[in-house]
């Protein structure tokens, strides 16, 4: 009993809810905020988590816009019928229907979710607010509230979907190494075109070698050497990132790089 438990939950949550949304109706809404307000609600509802949503566009392109406006526009006798066709058709368990409204200065909304084979009310919203920005916010909202109860209706036992906490990637570590160790050769390399420049107006205007000439050879020869060294590093580092993101890290790694003087130390060991 246990295992057919899991294992239901298991297909149920590799399975989400598939929905329909033929279309809102709007009353004293422009046809273009229409869309937008119904664009975003549905964009909410896929973005809560458990649902997919097949879109107006979508189902006018599935079915072609002649059948979606008939079984759109069916007669209550036939509507169970109609929505049965259009679920079948879409392959959705339930269909998004409702409205939108402007009275003066507020708006109405009344949006719910219908199952397909049974036209009973899996959710719903109805609500009353005071302007489009308010508006907005309760299109998010009941999008959540819609997505949660629609799953609870249709997949119980399933829980909600948890969002996956941000971790570094070894192949984003290895590449921010690899930016750093560039940024390090390109500070020497600056270093090493200003002593090379210095020496250069030195002899220019007729100078002789001194001590302090000494030093600044000897200073750009170091900064010269550092900043192969530093890109070097960073090549190799970002080869590695691009490798480890393409292919995926192996479970156990050991990732070494060693800068010295002249050249670069570079180790990477996989255990899988």
């Amino acid at each position: 009993m246990l295992a057919s438990t899991i294992l239901l939950t298991l297909l149920a949550a590799a399975h989400p809810v598939r929905l329909a949304a033929p279309g809102l109706t709007f009353a004293n809404i422009g046809a273009r905020d229409g869309e937008a307000y119904q664009s975003y609600f549905v964009n909410q509802m896929q973005l809560a988590g458990g649902v997919t949503v097949v879109t107006q566009a979508e189902i006018a392109a599935l079915l072609g816009l002649e059948r979606q406006k008939q079984l759109l526009g069916c007669e209550e006798a036939s509507a169970a019928s109609c929505m049965a066709e259009l679920g079948g058709a879409l392959g959705a368990e339930g269909l998004v229907v409702g409205n939108i409204s402007k009275l003066g200065g507020s708006f109405l909304l009344d949006v719910k979710v219908v199952e397909v084979q049974t036209a009973r009310t899996l959710a719903l919203i109805s609500k009353r607010v005071a302007n489009e920005e308010a508006l907005l916010n309760a299109l998010a909202e009941g999008a959540r509230e819609i997505s949660q109860k629609v799953r609870e209706s249709l997949r119980p036992g399933e829980k909600p979907p948890a969002a996956e906490p941000f971790r570094l990637r070894p192949w984003l570590l290895v590449g921010i190494g690899g930016l750093a160790l560039a940024g390090a050769g390109s500070f020497f390399a600056v270093q090493a075109s200003d002593r090379s420049t210095r020496l250069t107006s030195h002899f220019a205007s007729g100078g002789l070698w001194t001590a302090q000439t000494n030093t600044w050879e000897a200073e750009g020869q170091a900064a010269q050497i550092a900043a192969i060294a530093f890109f070097s590093g960073a090549g190799a580092a970002l080869i590695t990132s691009a490798v480890l993101a393409v292919l995926g890290a192996p479970p156990n790694q050991r990732v070494g790089l060693v800068v010295l003087p002249g050249r670069v130390n570079a180790t990477w060991a996989l255990n899988w």
